[in-house]
């Protein structure tokens, strides 16, 4: 398993690859994927943060239950409202 990266490091990986550094040299050094390196520097490139930004929808709470339930429940709601 690969190593978490800060955003420290992946500032440096950026900086090592405009000295001219290769992918593939700047993660074997660093110890991570080759992926890892090149989605940082092209996202840096780009003009994007070296911040990690996760995004996750939050749940509802019917998405907790079966889909009947959820679907009886809907429906209940509309057919009251007509």
């Amino acid at each position: 398993m690969s190593l978490k990266t800060e955003p420290d490091d992946r500032r440096r990986f950026y900086e090592r690859h405009q000295q001219g550094e290769t992918y593939a040299a700047i993660a074997v050094t660093a110890g991570v994927s080759l992926g890892c390196v090149r989605y940082w520097c092209r996202r840096l490139r780009d003009g994007g943060s070296c911040l990690s930004q996760y995004r996750r929808r939050p749940r509802g709470l019917l998405s907790q239950f079966h889909p009947l339930v959820r679907y009886s429940s809907c429906r209940s709601l509309t057919c009251s409202r007509g």
